[in-house]
């Protein structure tokens, strides 16, 4: 492997077998010349049919995937975390439930359970032998929750956008809106990820219209949400208070919309990935309407040319406000900042940071790498500090 290890990396990986992450990681590793990773699946972990304690070697490297994409995994932690405050579904209800494609499920108890899965591998790893994380239990819960971490970074001087505050309905949302002299906001699931549970509101005099990825189908239970890659534009002010307070009852972040810059007769944003201090991954995502995210139909736009236009001094700034982003959180070799530029190109905005965040297939660095393959020579190079 590059940096010639006097071993070869022993990696572990707690995901979903079969995952787009695994497919892109154990041809990385392959790169790297080092063995394919050991895989710990999540149904297992849960399950307590293996212990990480028991999988670690001393000199081992842990890396904790995103345990999305799998119904029965998602209901596992969901149902570690049916006794936290703010539930929905009891172990009853659980056992009930079927796949429902898309469907946006409490995501409120599904964070609880999860935070509690975190503390279950930070407790396991304990009586491990030393060894790395690539990306620590604590830091993951704290990327996790949008209020959480946006106070981290504001603490540490980062600009974010501005935050009113929770809310808990649309008659809320918008009475803070009137005080705070914002008009247009973004409604956020505090717990949310990949553009789900959002809407952009634009809410000025007694009009209002928003923008959402959020599907509402009403069923013999009640209203039920759904993610969709169909971005729908709702103008009617019941069904747009109807959508804030059925999400609000979840739990949300609300923060303004910030106007972004324009390249290629679009607006957009930056996905950077942050890899060891260093910024050398990044996608300019280009859209037409409020949200930018890849998944959504939108297009990547040339960072090259983004380059161009910014002009040298304010790019440096803007990469080296990200790589403060990745300090910030000491305990991550890798993070995704979300980030935009302000129109006028001089100055910009940190949206999110996410633990799982490094999933941007074709973006390669200077050296020809993909995000995973700098992770692991990132990892040869320079390990993080081992745990007991």
């Amino acid at each position: 492997m590059g940096g010639n290890p006097s071993s070869p990396l022993d990696l572990v990986v707690l995901a979903n077998p079969g995952s787009r992450r695994l497919g892109w990681l154990e041809p990385a590793m392959a790169r790297c010349g080092g063995p394919a990773p050991r895989v710990v699946a999540y149904s297992t972990y849960l399950r307590g049919e293996v212990r990480l304690g028991e999988v670690l070697r001393e000199g081992s490297v842990l890396r904790i995937e995103s345990p999305g994409q799998d119904f029965e995994v998602e209901r596992e932690i969901l149902a570690l975390g049916t006794d936290a405050a703010g539930s929905r579904l009891s172990r009853e209800d659980l056992d009930r439930l079927e796949f429902d494609r898309g469907r946006i499920l409490a995501p409120t108890q599904w964070y609880h359970g999860f935070a509690r899965l975190l503390g279950r591998i930070r407790e396991d790893r304990a009586e491990a032998a030393p060894h790395v994380v690539m990306n620590d239990e604590e830091s993951i819960a704290v990327l996790y929750d949008k209020p959480r971490c946006r106070e981290h970074l504001v603490a540490r001087g980062i600009e974010c956008p501005r935050a009113i505050g929770p809310v808990g309905s649309y008659d809320e949302l918008r009475g803070r809106m009137r005080e705070s002299r914002i008009g247009r906001v973004f409604v956020k699931l505090r717990y949310g990820s990949s553009a789900s549970g959002i809407v952009a509101l634009e809410a000025i005099g007694p009009r209002a219209q928003a923008f959402t990825t959020v599907e509402m189908v009403d069923s013999e239970c009640g209203l039920r949400l759904y993610n969709s890659r169909r971005i729908r534009r709702l103008d009617a002010e019941r069904t747009i208070a109807r959508l804030i307070d059925a999400l609000a009852a979840e739990a949300v972040h609300v923060e303004a919309w910030v106007p972004k810059a324009g390249l290629e007769g679009h607006a957009f944003d930056l996905r950077v990935v942050v890899i060891g201090g260093r910024c050398e991954h990044a996608v300019v995502r280009l859209s037409r309407s409020p949200m930018t995210n890849l998944h959504l139909k939108n297009r990547r736009g040339d960072l090259s040319r983004l380059r161009d236009r910014m002009g040298g001094p304010a790019w440096e700034d803007l990469l080296d406000t990200c790589r403060r982003v990745g300090e910030a959180f000491p305990g991550c070799r890798y993070v995704g900042v979300d980030a935009a530029v302000l129109p006028g190109y001089r100055r910009h905005v940190v949206f999110e940071a996410n633990a799982f965040g490094d999933l941007i297939p074709g973006i390669l660095d200077p050296s020809g790498r993909d995000t995973y393959t700098a992770e692991i020579e990132s990892l040869v190079a320079d390990p993080i500090r081992r745990r007991p």
